[in-house]
């Protein structure tokens, strides 16, 4: 899991860190998706949703995150992949763009692990999670939908550009 996968400094893993019998993804269904992570909208949520036990703890995770955004576009300049026109400083892009998610799936396939899932929601560029974990009644869990249907999708010049760069870093293997 991208998100999880640190040195113990902080940092995030190199590619070459990864596990080979793994698979890496950059987020699942109980977790933000990647434009909603990088605008912390699950932070912003949990607060709305008086799930902090405190304003420290609050004020906490938005430092840590801020500091994660710092940390990701400095690991995608160390492998080379950050995109063209996205700053150092993570302020200078207010919100995820389609060439910084492709950057991290970029940087995920190029990991050893034996399998790379890209979620849907992330291709899409979907701000919101499918299931905030703690929440019944407080939460719409499992109720939105897909921002583009599956038949659009394919068409979809962000879904076709990374399936493309994947194929790219990851050419078909033969399975042992």
């Amino acid at each position: 899991m991208f998100y999880f996968e640190l040195r113990p400094c902080g940092e995030f893993k190199s590619p070459s860190e990864y596990e080979r019998q793994a698979i890496a993804v950059a987020s699942t269904h109980d977790l933000p998706t990647l434009a909603g992570w990088w605008e912390g909208r699950d932070i912003a949520l949990r607060d709305a949703l008086g799930l902090y036990p405190s304003e420290d703890e609050r004020d906490r995770q938005m430092r840590g995150r801020a500091d994660d955004r710092a940390r990701l576009l400095s690991a995608l300049e160390r492998t080379k992949i950050k995109p063209a026109g996205i700053d150092s400083n993570p302020a200078s892009t207010p919100a995820m763009t389609a060439e910084l998610a492709r950057a991290i799936h970029l940087y995920l396939a190029m990991t050893p692990a034996a399998l790379v899932v890209a979620q849907l929601e992330d291709i899409a560029g979907m701000r919101d999670q499918a299931n905030l974990p703690g929440t019944t009644s407080e939460h719409p869990n499992w109720c939105r939908e897909l921002s583009v249907s599956l038949e659009e999708l394919r068409g979809d010049a962000r879904f076709i550009d990374l399936a493309r760069a994947l194929r790219r870093e990851r050419p078909p293997r033969r399975v042992d």
